[in-house]
């Protein structure tokens, strides 16, 4: 049996630079892109909506994993939900920690939308991309939000 050599590709999603990194057909991990500044920049294409079915779930938790799908499903490019509310619709009231930190280990930033999960003090929170909450805050702008210079939201789901 012949294993697919890792390849990765430069593509947008919901608008953003994402490097997508596959191995024998699934998708690995992604990356988002910018320079210091924020600014995308280079020749990209289009992610093909199709491709979220080749997420390498193997690199995740069933819990890590079940949580993604509700966050995809319940929450569009526009749109907020707190830590704790995405626990509950899991059905796990309390459990936002650990809401928390599946969207710390996610592999796949911008295609599971992990910057939409936000805390319930009013702040965007944490982020585990490099810019953390100013990345974070930057992304939520870019999908028409009105996030503060400090990471304040007043807007949710």
């Amino acid at each position: 049996m012949s294993t697919r050599p890792e390849e990765k590709k430069i593509v947008t999603y919901n608008g953003f630079p994402i490097e997508v990194h596959y191995k024998s057909g699934l998708i690995v991990s992604s990356n988002l892109l910018y320079d210091q500044n924020m600014e995308w920049a280079g020749t990209i294409t289009d992610f093909n909506e199709e491709d979220i079915a080749k997420l390498d779930i193997s690199r995740v938790s069933s819990y890590s994993w079940m949580v993604y799908q509700l966050l995809m499903r319940y929450v569009p490019h526009g749109n907020l939900i707190t830590y704790g509310d995405l626990a509950s619709l899991f059905g796990s009231r309390g459990g936002a920690r650990a809401v928390g930190t599946a969207m710390a280990k996610n592999p796949w930033p911008i295609l599971v939308p992990c910057h939409r999960v936000v805390a319930s003090t009013g702040l965007v929170g944490r982020y585990s991309s490099p810019g953390g909450q100013y990345t974070k805050s930057k992304l939520l702008r870019d999908e028409g939000l009105e996030i503060g210079e400090n990471g304040e939201y007043d807007q949710k789901n």
